[in-house]
C-alpha cells in the first residue's frame, strides 16, 4: 500500500483501502485525496492494487467482490491530478478462460499500463470432468490511460499464470517475474516484452529453492531482487538477475542478517534495500523485534546497514518499503512494538496505537550516509 514516484511525492492506501492519500513533503505530512468512484452498478468492489507512474498520475485496479458473468473482469479508476479528481472505466474479461482473476498491475507512464490475468484452460473434448483445469495466463494492456485493453497476442501460459511481480519502463519495455513450482522445488521464470505487454518471451528458469517466493522487486525492466524462504539452516536466499531473467543467482543472507525478511524495494539496477527483524514467538518484546533495512549500491555484491529512527514504542517490522529510481533515499512504513506484543500480560499496552508509523528519513544512494 506505498509507492513513491519521487523522494517526496508518494501515495498510499493507508490502514484502510476504501480510502487513498498522498504526500508532497516524504510523508511529514499526508492529505486524502478526493472520494474514489463507486462503481456504476451498485455492487461492492475491492481494490486490488495502484501503479503512479507520475506525481500527478494514478491508476488503482478494482475487483468485483461478487464475481459473475455480468460484470468486467475489474474496474480501472484514474487521476491525472494528484487525486483531486477520479474517472472510471472497465477492464474487460479476456477471450479463452474460464473462471478469470486478476493479477499484477503496473503503469510504466501516463498511458500504458499493464495487467496480469489467469483462468482455468477450456475444457477439452473428452476430458474426464473430475480433471482439475490447467492454470493458463496473459497479459491485457492499454495505451489510452485504461478507455481501450488489448489482449497479447503470444504469451507462454503457463509462467503468465503465476506472475508475483511486473515492471514496464517507458520505452515500452516489460519484465514479469513467475513463481513456479512447490516445495522442495519451486523456481521463477522471467517473462519480457518490447511491445508494453503484446508479446511475450520467457528465460531461462532458476534453480530451486526449498520454499515460497517471499518478496520481490524489479529496479528497472532488466535488474530484479527477489528473497525465497529458504531451508531451517538458511531462513532465506537473495536471488537476482541482471539480465531480464535470462540468468539467476542465488546466495544466502550475509553472516549477522536478521532471520525474517519483511520487504524489499530496488530503486534502479544498483540500489536495493532488504528490511527484515528477528522474529521469535516466544519473545516478550514481541514476535517481530530488532528491525534492521541492510542496503546495497551494487546489486547485491556488498551490503551495508541503515539506521532506522528511535520511537516508542520500539518499530516492531517494516512492512512496505518504496524506493523511487533517483535512489537518494525510501519511505517504509513499520508495525509499532504493540501490534506484535501477546494480547495479555504485563508488557501488553492498555491504549492500542491507531496506525502505523511512517520512516521517512531511511538514507538513500549517499555512501557516506
Amino acid at each position: 500500500g506505498l509507492q513513491c514516484v519521487t523522494d517526496r511525492v508518494c501515495y498510499s492506501t493507508g490502514a484502510s483501502q476504501d480510502n487513498f492519500y498522498r504526500t508532497t513533503d516524504g510523508g511529514m505530512n499526508w492529505e486524502q485525496t478526493a472520494p474514489l468512484p463507486n462503481a456504476s452498478d451498485g455492487q461492492a468492489w475491492t481494490l486490488l492494487s495502484f501503479s503512479c507512474p507520475t506525481v500527478d498520475m494514478c491508476a488503482i485496479v478494482y475487483l468485483p467482490n461478487d464475481t459473475n458473468n455480468n460484470v468486467p473482469l475489474a474496474q480501472f479508476i484514474l487521476t491525472t491530478d494528484g487525486g483531486a479528481h477520479w474517472t472510471m472505466s472497465e477492464i474487460p474479461v479476456p477471450t479463452g478462460y474460464q473462471n478469470p482473476s486478476v493479477g499484477r498491475f503496473v503503469c510504466g507512464d501516463a498511458s500504458h499500463c499493464v495487467l496480469s490475468v489467469s483462468g482455468d484452460a477450456p475444457t477439452a473434448s473428452g476430458t474426464s470432468s473430475s480433471s482439475p483445469p490447467q492454470r493458463i495466463g496473459t497479459f491485457l494492456s492499454t495505451a489510452d490511460a485504461g478507455q481501450t485493453w488489448t489482449q497479447a497476442t503470444s504469451a507462454p501460459s503457463v509462467p503468465a499464470a503465476a506472475v508475483w511481480t511486473l515492471n514496464c519502463d517507458t520505452d515500452g519495455s516489460c519484465l514479469a517475474v513467475s513463481a513456479l513450482g512447490s516445495s522442495p522445488n519451486s523456481y521463477i521464470v522471467g517473462l519480457r516484452s518490447d511491445d508494453w505487454g503484446l508479446t511475450w518471451l520467457a528465460g531461462a528458469p532458476s534453480g530451486s529453492f526449498d520454499s515460497a517466493l517471499l518478496f520481490a522487486s524489479c529496479g528497472d525492466t532488466t535488474h530484479c531482487m527477489l528473497v525465497p524462504a529458504g531451508s531451517p539452516t538458511t531462513p532465506y536466499e537473495i536471488i537476482t538477475t541482471s539480465n531480464a531473467g535470462a540468468t539467476w543467482q542465488a546466495s544466502s543472507p550475509p553472516v549477522g542478517w536478521q532471520n525474517m525478511p519483511t520487504a524489499v524495494s530496488c530503486a534502479n539496477a544498483n540500489d536495493c534495500w532488504i528490511a527484515m527483524s528477528t522474529y521469535d514467538a516466544h519473545s516478550p518484546a514481541g514476535a517481530y523485534s530488532q528491525p534492521a533495512i541492510e542496503a546495497t549500491y551494487d546489486g547485491g555484491t556488498t551490503w551495508s546497514s541503515a539506521a532506522l529512527p528511535t520511537t516508542t514504542p520500539p518499530i516492531g517490522d517494516v512492512l512496505a518499503l518504496s524506493c523511487p529510481p533517483p535512489g537518494d533515499g525510501c519511505m517504509g512504513i513499520g508495525n509499532l512494538q504493540y501490534h506484535f506484543l501477546p494480547p495479555s500480560g504485563p508488557t501488553s499496552p492498555t491504549v492500542l496505537p491507531s496506525s502505523p508509523q511512517v520512516i521517512s528519513n531511511l538514507p538513500g544512494a549517499d555512501r557516506n550516509q
